[in-house]
């Protein structure tokens, strides 16, 4: 049984809890504004739902059903929504600071300015998800698909990225300071602009992508595959870069100041004016 969603007036708090309790469904409910903390909506289906300015916070949400959704300024601070469905939904503007998202489904969902400070979206279905001006610092992203998502000034300041997808992604001018991006997948990226000091990228993929004048001032990168990357006018000052594979990178006016570039594979690669002050090539190939 489904709610009357015809209302003009949002429903209060202790309409919610009686349709909850009588198992009836919230698709298109208008909750704008409303008190919702702490109440549990495992399981049920808020589909469409209009939850703008309501306050969720503590509330329990797993595998709810939230596709469509207008949870835009939405306080979701330490929610539950593992496994939650928010495929579409417009979440811009939302706290979602500690909020647990593991496994939930978020694509092509509208996260434009949301506080995900600490959040946790491991394992997380990303794809086409707009990220813009979020602030994820020392978010858990581990294992997430985030194909094609747009991160466009993105803050993933610390934040925990082990084995992400971000093919084609969007993150230009985005900050990943001290981020750990170990074996991660960012072929074909957008990084240019990108803030990267000592971000840790061991072994991750970075074929074809764009990390001009990107900022990698001692990022670690070894063993990373770094074929056909744009590293143009980029700062790589102090970077480790032992053993990476870096055939036909394009190095032009990159700063490689002091670069530990050992035994890496820089066949085909374009040094055309970088700096190589003090890099050291020790078993480099550079046929």
């Amino acid at each position: 049984m489904t709610t009357n969603t015809n209302t003009t007036n949002p429903m209060t708090r202790s309409e919610v809890i009686a349709a909850l309790e009588g198992n009836q469904g919230l698709a298109g409910a208008n909750l704008s504004g409303a008190d919702l903390s702490d109440l549990d909506f495992m399981d049920v289906d808020l589909s469409g739902a209009d939850l703008t300015g309501a306050n969720l916070d503590g509330a329990i949400m797993i595998n709810t059903n939230l596709d469509g959704a207008n949870l835009s300024g939405a306080d979701l601070i330490g929610t539950n929504l593992i496994g939650a469905h928010l495929n579409g939904a417009n979440l811009s503007g939302a706290d979602l600071t500690d909020a647990d998202l593991t496994e939930a489904l978020l694509m092509e969902a509208t996260l434009t300015n949301a506080n995900l400070t600490r959040a946790c979206l491991n394992d997380t279905l990303l794809r086409k998800a707009d990220l813009t001006g979020a602030n994820m610092r020392n978010a858990y992203v581990e294992g997430a698909l985030a194909n094609h998502a747009t991160m466009v000034n993105t803050c993933l300041a610390g934040a925990e990225m082990l084995t992400i997808s971000l093919v084609g992604a969007n993150l230009t001018s985005a900050d990943l300071g001290s981020a750990t991006l170990e074996l991660a997948d960012l072929t074909s990226a957008n990084l240019s602009g990108a803030y990267l000091v000592s971000a840790d990228l061991f072994k991750a993929n970075l074929h074809l992508a764009n990390l001009s004048r990107a900022e990698l001032i001692c990022a670690d990168m070894h063993n990373a595959d770094l074929t056909g990357t744009n590293l143009t006018d980029a700062d790589l000052a102090g970077a480790k870069l032992m053993y990476a594979n870096m055939r036909n990178v394009d190095l032009t006016g990159a700063n490689l100041t002091d670069a530990d570039m050992r035994n890496a594979d820089l066949t085909g690669a374009n040094l055309t004016d970088a700096d190589l002050t003090n890099v050291d090539l020790t078993g480099a190939k550079q046929s």
